[in-house]
């Protein structure tokens, strides 16, 4: 019988595990190759960079824009 059940990688970025298709939608992963993601190599499919590249987009959390409720 078939495993059907999303494939899931480790994610660098945010230090968890996350199904394929959350990573083809990565801003970081090279989003199209689909067989570089499900081999797990990090290496081959994610361009992220701790020293340089942010792990949220957004505001930053200081704002006041993030103190209302």
């Amino acid at each position: 019988m078939a495993d059907d059940r999303p494939r899931v990688v480790f994610c660098v970025r945010n230090q968890i595990t996350k199904c394929v298709e959350d990573h083809l939608g990565c801003p970081y992963c090279f989003g199209r190759n689909r067989d570089a993601v499900e081999s797990g190599e990090s290496k081959r499919f994610c361009d992220w960079d701790p020293e340089k590249d942010p792990v949220a987009f957004g505001f930053p959390p200081d704002t006041s824009r993030n103190s209302r409720g």
